[in-house]
């Protein structure tokens, strides 16, 4: 009867060390699987980041460009007015095709602003 009874105690250890080993390996794994996951946490945070301060770039140089517009269209207007009260035009075209430019260099700063914060979120 203790002889059985033994026999029986050893199996239930065998079988409960089998059932540890098992767990161990699978938390193992989880382990690993969560490190992982940590990493690629970090990763997109840091790219997060990155698009965040991209864009406050981009919206900065947005401002400025939109001051020196606007600085470019007072002095345009001076200019133009100066000029029909002088009757010369050739200043007037340059000076308007100084603020077309500026006016393009906005648009695409705009859009890539617009396209950045798109692409972020």
């Amino acid at each position: 009867v203790h002889v059985a009874l033994l026999r029986q105690s050893e199996e239930e250890l065998k079988e409960a060390q089998q059932e540890a080993a098992r767990r161990t390996r699978e938390l193992d794994v989880q382990r690993g699987e969560m490190q992982r996951l940590q990493e690629e946490l970090q990763k997109e945070e840091e790219r997060m980041r990155g698009a965040v301060r991209e864009k406050q770039s981009l919206s900065t140089t947005v401002r400025r460009l939109s001051q020196e517009l606007e600085e470019l269209r007072c002095k345009h207007q001076v200019t133009a007015r100066g000029v029909s009260e002088n009757g010369g035009f050739k200043k007037v075209g340059n000076l308007g095709g100084k603020v077309r430019t500026t006016e393009a260099e906005q648009a695409r700063v705009t859009a890539a602003a617009q396209e950045g914060g798109m692409r972020s979120y």
